[in-house]
């Protein structure tokens, strides 16, 4: 028995799903989706199942097109997602008898971090276009820093992430693409891993992933305009500051009301601001 148990923790360390709850016989919420909102969850998850000992909760990662995806084939009771859902997604829904539903509930100021030793502090929005869009920038003094190699990090196209930049950054034209030799990384935690120990890397994560980990990389103020004065991602007026989604089939009910209302609550804001998010009412006034 122990054995197995030690063998389903391991399995959920490697997946990226989250069991919150054991026993047969439960009342059980199944949540997928956003990596950046999977910690977040998973604490809100913890703290709901003090409330309500008798509902198991699983929680698992994977990007917000995932997620979505998992709503539209009715496998999850609602999904996390870090951007908006696409017109595509919203036929795709509808085709299938499904009426989503968006909920706010935090907000992210996604992170642009270096290295800890890059002399930089700020960056502008037409420097990080250059930088993930151009393949011909490979050196940061091209683009105003130091004479050292630039190694680009960057989601994979099934998160939310990677949907959120390309268009705030890049641009959402088709011919607004990332540069195709950027490295391209399956979660928040491996784009840190990797700017940790690359010099002349770059990247962008989730705000609560850098909790504690200021010592190991910088993140830098950003500016949308030449002319605007760079903020820190903690700023209410961040220029990339985003919204948070859970997306139910319809209005919801009964346990998953109860946990979205929970998340919502004031206990539940509070764990958004101790993961390093933004509480809903602050970004909202």
């Amino acid at each position: 028995m122990i054995r197995k148990m030690i063998a389903i923790i391991f399995l959920s360390v490697l997946t990226g799903t989250y069991l919150v709850g054991c026993g047969d016989g439960q009342e059980s919420i199944k949540i997928e989706g956003s990596d950046t909102m999977l910690n977040l969850t998973t604490k809100w998850a913890q703290a709901f199942k003090e409330k309500h000992g008798n509902i198991k909760v699983q929680v698992s990662g994977g990007g917000s097109g995932k997620g979505i995806k998992a709503l539209i084939n009715k496998s999850v009771d609602f999904s996390m997602a870090s951007r908006k859902m696409k017109e595509k997604e919203v036929e795709a829904c509808k085709k299938v008898n499904i009426e989503p539903v968006e909920h706010i509930v935090a907000y992210d100021g996604l992170a642009i971090v270096v290295h800890k030793d890059n002399p930089l502090d700020e960056i502008s929005f037409a420097t990080l276009k250059k930088i993930y869009s151009d393949r011909g920038i490979t050196n940061w003094n091209q683009v105003g820093g130091p004479d050292m190699k630039l190694v680009v990090f960057g989601r994979d196209s099934s998160s939310g992430t990677f949907v959120y930049f390309k268009e705030k950054v890049i641009g959402k034209k088709e011919t607004d693409q990332y540069r195709d030799d950027m490295k391209r990384t399956q979660g928040n935690a491996q784009i840190l891993d990797q700017v940790k120990t690359t010099r002349g890397g770059i990247g962008y994560v989730g705000l609560g992933y850098v909790e504690g980990q200021r010592g190991s990389v910088k993140v830098l103020k950003v500016r949308k305009k030449a002319s605007d004065t760079a903020l820190a991602p903690e700023h209410r007026d961040y220029p990339l500051c985003r919204p948070l989604h859970f997306y139910t089939n319809g209005e919801p009910t009964g346990n998953i009301k109860a946990f979205i209302d929970f998340a919502l609550s004031e206990e539940g804001q509070k764990i958004v601001e101790e993961e390093g998010f933004i509480p809903k009412k602050k970004r909202e006034g």
